[in-house]
């Protein structure tokens, strides 16, 4: 990821693997972990053991990148509605940035495998941990636990139908209203307005 592209908490040095074509123009998830120009199968195989150990290895190390940034956008301090404001920012911007890996990551992941969709139910999974610090709000019934993973899955139905089109890089503006999807169950619809405008909750 350019440094100039780099979301607010997102160290400039972080190290994108490079080996994601452009999204551009769609690869088979087995075609992206051939070996490069200048690497024998012989050697390739001496790293992975096969090309679904590569997507996996590739998966992997993006998400960890990803999560990493998107935690520490999470974890600055301010209110809970700001930290999930900041989150949601850093994460659509990551994934703008990088089409390629927004591509693998979101889309070509459902057709790479059993153990590649396994990954990404815990990477979605992961989400979750976001929503512990949700407020309660006064004299209204406690939001179903059922919630959460139906606003993971608005988030991700979202961002799917983006970056399936090659529209990655217009995520950022969809900010407001994944932040509004976000918060109105636990903040009610006024206040959860008021965060995706960028005004305190």
């Amino acid at each position: 990821m350019n440094s100039s592209a780099a979301p607010n908490g997102t160290a400039s040095s972080t190290r994108w693997p490079r080996r994601w074509p452009s999204a551009a123009t769609p690869t088979p998830p087995s075609a992206r972990c051939a070996p490069p120009p200048g690497v024998s199968t012989r050697a390739f195989y001496e790293h992975f053991a096969d090309k679904e150990a590569c997507f996996l290895a590739t998966f992997d190390r993006g998400v960890s990148l990803m999560q990493k940034s998107v935690a520490g956008a999470y974890s600055r301090p301010a209110r809970w509605p700001q930290r999930m404001h900041r989150g949601l920012d850093t994460l659509l911007r990551i994934l703008a940035a990088e089409p390629a890996f927004a591509a693998l990551a979101v889309v070509e992941v459902l057709a790479a495998g059993p153990r590649a969709r396994a990954c990404r139910r815990q990477l979605l999974d992961a989400y979750a941990v976001f929503f512990t610090a949700a407020p309660r709000r006064a004299g209204t019934p406690p939001v179903p636990d059922g919630v959460v993973d139906a606003v993971i899955a608005g988030v991700y139905g979202v961002i799917y139908d983006f970056v399936s089109t090659g529209r990655a890089a217009e995520l950022p503006q969809r900010l407001g209203d994944l932040t509004y999807l976000v918060l109105v169950p636990y903040l009610g619809p006024a206040a959860a307005a008021r965060v995706a405008a960028g005004e305190p909750g």
